[in-house]
């Protein structure tokens, strides 16, 4: 059989999906809910603007009513007013609304990345298709659609989309499609022989449409994904809330599966979504202390706080800078990381490369690999690329790229191309060739959204520093060891088996991977706390010329709500806050005393003092201390007295201010000892070691 063949007819009713949402208000509270900024006692006014035929007497009654239920109130300007519980209940439809179209996004993302591994053939359904067919049915419709005004015909299903064998072929069809409708307006006006000349020959000419309408069935779910009816024209639509995860999926597309039975080819087809016991179900939410108890089992021992602020930062971008002290456990943490979340798999392909960085490294070749200019045929690949190309390849299974000692050469020279892919998602070029070249296609649409990179630093004299718009670009985490940590090493000092970690959490790989692309939203009162964190701490480092941007806004809000959602000790909002303090702006700071030290004296006063919030309008939070931080702030940059400044100690030789006590520990700490490279070096930065 050189086409598809026809969709399952014997099924005689598809699935359907629809929800119907509707908030059913009594009359008057409906029209009390439009009357927000009316006179108060402009009864006939109120009744006239809502279309209201009762008389001032009734208006008044309710009126009277809606206030002692708290709906509605009396401002000084003597207006009408909706309360917060009043504004709530007008704007529930919309509300309900939005969740509609929410539920039905994600239930088609889910759908999504089910249908899209479905193979024409496969063990289970035996069409009779030649061997070279490695056709992904939906994905080609997807595909095509999204590709040509987000709709296609029947005519075009019929007689260009249903005979593709090969997934090479694809993008060539697309073009034939979109060649014929510059050249006709209407399918339905247009001879056949036209069709022909422009399509090609029908595959099926008996019922085709009874034919062709399993398919769109199939790859729409149930009108999830694809619109259930044809409009006027013949053309079927992808359905609004589906294309978000269409884009994704059709740009990193899942890799043909050679089954050898049933059994295997469902393992597959069905893979993250089949509910096989309970672990299962478990929530991403539930990761850190799944790993944090994996890890304490074989023998390496991090905080549950550290695993929070690791796993936090890979989510909100998925490139972070390990730096400390050599031998702390930089390269155990993302090797172990690695083999605990991924599945066992039957190929041999690696989801963790470690490279070692090279002080030789000066182009993308290190990374990308290059085109062999004597040899036509051949791509010399790395390590690298290798584990880029199996990611593309995998997109249910995150990978994880370690770049070790990645200071060692400066990596503006050899990472600029990858940097500039995290950040905008564009193409990243390989070859000039048309056509894939030793397996290596010519660009990648994007860099694969399982795909984690993670580079270590270590500082001496034979590294180099990074520049701001490295470290903007990531989070950085660093790596401390205390006398607590050597003394459980010494207690238990055996080989660590790390490979005992393998798949142990491969039931949140899938979740893992789905979590990092959301674009999470911050709940109003986590968005009011977080905006005037953020503008403390602007204002600040305005003052000194080292204020940050959009980009570390933006990283600073996904990197808090994954904390907050992972997370499972107590303040979240705090030490997300604090992580953040640390991880991206402290980082970016380096240089002599004379231009430092005010700065970091005034940082560590609004670090160590308490931040206090109180409840406003709409659930908003306020800094009731903000400007009362700031004046210590320039207090603190000015040391005006000797207790000001945090390296101050008492007779006994402790801290005047202890980094304990501290409202934001941990960048309170890195203050402190960035202070003392200060006093003793005249210089300082972020790195230690």
């Amino acid at each position: 059989m050189e086409h598809w063949p026809s969709g399952a007819r014997d099924t005689t009713e598809f699935p359907a999906l629809e929800i119907q949402v509707a908030a059913d208000l009594r009359e008057h509270l409906q029209k009390f809910t439009q009357l927000d900024g009316h006179e108060w006692n402009d009864y006939r006014g109120q009744a006239a603007a809502t279309d209201w035929g009762v008389a001032d007497s009734r208006i008044r009654t309710y009126r009277k009513m809606y206030e002692k239920f708290g709906l509605v109130f009396k401002d000084n300007d003597n207006k009408l007013r909706l309360s917060r519980l009043g504004t709530e209940i007008r704007s529930m439809e919309s509300n309900l609304e939005e969740e509609r179209d929410r539920i039905y996004s994600q239930v088609a993302k889910s759908a999504i990345s089910i249908l899209s591994r479905y193979q024409l053939r496969n063990p289970s359904d035996n069409y009779g298709l030649p061997t070279s067919c490695d056709v992904l049915p939906c994905i080609c419709i997807w595909k095509a659609m999204f590709n040509l005004e987000n709709k296609l015909h029947f005519e075009e299903m019929n007689r260009v989309i249903l005979r593709i064998t090969k997934m090479v072929d694809l993008d060539e069809a697309i073009q034939k499609v979109k060649h014929a409708r510059e050249q006709i307006t209407s399918y339905s006006a247009t001879s056949e022989e036209i069709l022909r000349s422009l399509l090609g020959e029908p595959v099926h000419t008996e019922q085709p449409s009874a034919r062709i309408a399993p398919w769109y069935s199939f790859a729409g779910w149930g009108g999830l994904i694809i619109t259930q009816n044809a409009d006027s024209d013949g053309f079927r639509h992808l359905t609004p809330t589906s294309l978000p995860s269409i884009k994704e999926i059709i740009q990193n597309p899942p890799r043909y599966f050679e089954a050898q039975n049933e059994e295997e080819w469902f393992s597959y087809y069905i893979g993250d979504a089949a509910i096989t016991n309970n672990y299962d179900t478990d929530s991403i939410s539930e990761i850190v202390s799944a790993f944090h108890q994996d890890l304490a089992a074989v023998g390496l021992n991090y905080s549950v706080e550290f695993i929070s602020r690791f796993i936090a930062s890979c989510l909100a971008k998925p490139f972070v800078i390990f730096t400390g002290l050599s031998g702390s456990g930089k390269t155990k943490l993302s090797q172990a990381f690695a083999r605990w979340i991924s599945a066992n798999r039957s190929d041999t392909s690696s989801n963790f490369e470690l490279v070692s960085v090279g002080a030789d490294w000066t182009s993308r070749d290190s990374i990308l690999g290059y085109a062999d200019a004597l040899d036509g045929n051949k791509y010399v690949r790395t390590q690298a690329l290798n584990v880029i190309l199996n990611a593309t390849n995998d997109a249910m299974n995150p990978y994880f790229l370690l770049l070790d000692e990645m200071n060692l050469s400066h990596v503006e020279r050899y990472f600029a191309d990858i940097l500039s892919a995290i950040e905008s998602n564009e193409q990243v070029f390989l070859h000039s060739d048309l056509v894939a070249r030793d397996g290596v296609p010519s660009t990648l649409e994007r860099l694969p959204r399982n795909l984690f990179i993670i580079g270590t630093v270590n500082v001496d004299e034979t590294t180099y520093m990074f520049s701001p718009k490295v470290l903007d670009r990531a989070n950085t985490i660093e790596f401390r060891v205390n006398r607590e940590d050597i003394s459980l090493y010494m207690d238990n000092p055996n080989q660590i088996q790390i490979e005992t970690l393998n798949g142990k959490g491969k039931r949140f790989a899938a979740a893992f991977v789905a979590a990092s692309s959301l674009d999470p939203d911050n709940d109003t009162m986590s968005r009011s706390m977080l905006k005037e964190e953020v503008l403390l701490f602007f204002d600040i480092l305005n003052e000194y010329g080292a204020e940050f941007g959009f980009r570390t806004v933006k990283e600073m809000a996904r990197f808090i709500y994954y904390f907050e959602l992972i997370s499972p000790i107590g303040s979240a909002f705090e030490k997300s806050v604090d992580a953040q303090v640390l991880q991206k702006i402290l980082p970016k700071l380096h240089g002599s005393r004379k231009k430092l030290e005010p700065l970091l004296c005034a940082l560590a006063a609004i670090c160590y003092e308490e931040h206090l919030w109180q409840m406003g309008n709409s659930q908003e939070m306020i800094l009731s201390n903000g400007e009362s931080l700031k004046d210590l702030a320039t207090k603190a940059a000015y040391m005006d007295t000797f207790d000001d400044h945090p390296l101050s100690v008492d007779e006994h030789g402790r801290y005047i201010k202890n980094p304990q006590e501290a409202y934001l520990k941990l960048s309170y700490g890195k203050i402190v000892r960035m202070l003392k490279q200060l006093e003793q070096n005249g210089f300082t930065s972020f790195a230690e070691a």
